[in-house]
């Protein structure tokens, strides 16, 4: 190999990784959790049912139970920044929820057959 070709060579690999550098670990999509979910939850939703949850969190995801008065579900969803998103499958119906988590507080809506309720809880 001649120099020319080697300088070239050397130029295209480093300019390839420059251009395979975009500073991610993921891409801009990927939920990146500010608080951790983790623990057992007890609150009420505003037609003042009860709702306690026990949820895990593992990086963004979430799982668990939850119970409200005889009723018994599952939790699964995803922490984004302080934001706290999840459906639970309870047994004859499904709630869609989102949450604003500030340390040992939660409070958010939860939407049942098309009708929203406030909610709040503590740890």
């Amino acid at each position: 190999m001649n120099s020319k070709t080697v300088a070239l060579l050397v130029l295209l690999l480093a300019s390839s990784l420059f251009i395979g550098c975009d500073g991610g670990g993921g891409g801009d999509d990927d939920p990146v959790p500010t608080v951790d979910v983790t623990g057992r939850w007890s609150g009420r939703t505003s037609a003042g049912n009860p709702i306690n949850m026990n949820l895990t969190q593992t990086g963004a995801g979430v799982s668990g139970t939850a119970t409200s008065g005889d009723q018994t579900g599952s939790t699964v969803g995803t922490v984004d920044g302080n934001t706290f998103s999840f459906s639970q499958v309870w047994n004859a119906f499904e709630t869609t929820g989102s949450a604003a988590v500030d340390g040992n507080f939660m409070s958010g809506t939860l939407t049942e057959n098309g009708t929203d309720f406030g909610f709040s809880a503590n740890r």
